[in-house]
């Protein structure tokens, strides 16, 4: 993979929107009027540990393959300066994804904005968000997601109404907080209910699939997509977490196929796991 050099650019820790401090390391670039969004993985110290960026680009891959409206992430190699630390890390990369014309605002901002007195959840469903929650609700259970706060969603208002922006920043998912251990990689029970730093609902993954109104349809989720999935990543992943990550999107999604949470689209007529 060529190593493209951005140590020219300035890398805060600061959120996709700019708007909230984070743990991971993102830039921005203006290229040709196209603004450009990376993101690095965990870095503690002068050392990279974790898998975020890659995660991002997994999850990005996933939703695809299942039909899902998401930000998209491609996996990039690049050069960085971090506080004249200069190496090279596998980082994401995504486009300005707020097309709409109007206001983009962090759903929590607007949230306390507007002051209500209904939960984030009321509060979402009286705006007409319910097909966004559904969505929202089972692909974070897909996926693990574990922080799913509330500058990790936004919305857009204009002078059409207010509408929720497609969902990004999803790398604290997965085996995430396990980093390169192995023992523990391989130990994870894929159906684990962890605790989870959620605005909307509870902490609880599981508890969160019972504010899902209607089965979300999505494409077969089958063998034969894993290694579009998992295209060239065993540069910047081990096999170990490849083989785990696999085990968890399979054994959430048969969980979500099993339970009416959701459904395989009608024109579709591969099966999912025998």
């Amino acid at each position: 993979m060529e190593i493209i050099d951005l140590t020219d650019i300035e890398w805060r820790r600061l959120s996709e929107a700019g708007s909230s401090c984070g743990m991971l390391y993102k830039a921005t670039l203006n290229i040709a009027g196209t603004i450009h969004f990376y993101k690095m993985s965990l870095m503690i110290g002068r050392k990279v540990v974790g898998h975020e960026a890659v995660n991002e680009v997994i999850i990005s891959r996933l939703l695809d393959v299942l039909g899902l409206p998401h930000v998209e992430y491609n996996l990039l190699l690049a050069k960085v300066n971090i506080h004249g630390n200069i190496f090279n890390t596998f980082i994401c990369e995504s486009t300005d994804f707020r097309q709409d014309t109007g206001e983009t605002l962090p759903f929590e901002l607007y949230y306390n904005l507007v002051g209500t007195e209904k939960t984030p959840l009321e509060f979402a469903q009286f705006l007409g968000f319910q097909s966004f929650l559904n969505e929202l609700f089972v692909i974070d259970f897909l996926i693990i997601n574990r922080d799913r706060h509330g500058y990790n969603l936004e919305i857009t208002r204009n002078s059409s109404g207010i509408k929720p922006v497609m969902l990004f920043d999803m790398g604290y998912s997965l085996i995430a907080p396990l980093r390169d251990d192995i023992r523990l990689i391989q130990a994870f029970d894929p159906l684990s209910d962890v605790v989870t730093n959620n605005f909307i609902g509870s902490e609880s993954l599981y508890d969160n699939l019972k504010y899902v109104t209607k089965p979300v349809c999505v494409n077969p989720l089958t063998d034969k997509v894993k290694s579009k999935i998992f295209y060239k990543l065993g540069i910047a992943i081990s096999k170990e977490h490849l083989n785990k990550i696999w085990k968890i999107i399979t054994c959430r999604y048969r969980y979500l196929y099993d339970n009416g949470y959701i459904c395989v689209k009608p024109d579709e007529h591969t099966a999912i796991f025998d």
